[in-house]
């Protein structure tokens, strides 16, 4: 596919709107036809209806989206459901996501819930969803194989791989806010995790305590971020119980020495 029609960055002049969306418009049928990636940037509501205006003839074209929400109280997004062919999506809110216990805006819980089955990669940054904020998007959770998302506290990182039986390949930042008990958990089909860790108090995040309850036998590469003591037994019992063939370690901001990457390796090749 030629490069001028991979991608398309849409902005808006409310001085001239009319204008604009003729040029938008005369540009995306130059097309013809095939698939369109666009990034679309908006800071009002009323840019919600406009920009559904532009798009409607388009949307057996969008395979990929980027949308930059001005502001965390987003409209409605419900017009992505008739995106029939739309197969990756990435979506940006601003959002202070330390300090009290966030709250996902319901408008993006639902509009999460109801875009179209051909989606299998999102990544959201700038909320943070807790256990009851996951449940609230479902169903989409299960049919992705792809996602980049932030989440408040571990028990939530348990509940969407719950929700995602399907996921080959998982960005998380984790936010550790205090102590909680955890139950064990298997998953069949993760690939690829990358971690990110961070705490709202004063200490090293626990990010052993989710070590200490996960199973990823599938796991091939294992990136974790922001832990500064590395927990070698606690990872060494991980691959025992795992057994997943890791090809890959990377621990940003910790030392992994070579004899206990020896440890490991015997440990998988077992």
């Amino acid at each position: 596919m030629p490069i001028l029609w991979c991608m398309l960055y849409v902005d808006f002049d409310d001085r001239d709107w009319q204008q604009t969306a003729f040029c938008y418009d005369t540009w995306l049928k130059r097309a013809r036809g095939r698939p369109l990636s666009l990034r679309l940037q908006f800071y009002a509501d009323d840019h919600w209806t406009k920009l559904q205006r532009l798009l409607q003839s388009y949307v057996n074209q969008i395979s990929s989206l980027y949308i930059d929400l001005g502001h965390h109280d987003a409209p409605e997004l419900n017009m992505f459901t008739e995106f029939l062919a739309l197969e990756e999506m990435s979506v940006c809110v601003y959002e202070d996501i330390c300090g009290s216990e966030p709250v996902v805006p319901a408008s993006i819980s639902r509009s999460l819930s109801q875009l179209p089955l051909t989606l299998d990669s999102l990544a959201v940054s700038g909320l943070l969803f807790g256990f009851d904020d996951l449940s609230s998007c479902n169903p989409v959770w299960a049919r992705l194989t792809t996602l980049k998302i932030e989440i408040w506290q571990p028990d939530g990182v348990l509940r969407l791989l719950q929700l995602a039986p399907n996921l080959s390949s998982l960005t998380i930042l984790v936010v550790f806010d205090h102590d909680q008990a955890l139950e064990p958990f298997t998953h069949t089909k993760l690939q690829t995790l990358q971690i990110i860790c961070e705490t709202c108090v004063n200490r090293e995040p626990p990010f052993c305590d989710l070590l200490n309850v996960l199973s990823l036998p599938a796991l091939r590469v294992l990136t974790v971020n922001d832990v500064l003591e590395w927990p070698h037994e606690e990872f060494k019992a991980f691959l025992a119980r795992s057994k997943c063939p890791l090809e890959s370690l990377t621990a940003s901001n910790s030392v992994v020495t070579d004899k206990q990457r020896a440890e490991y390796l015997a440990l998988i090749l077992r």
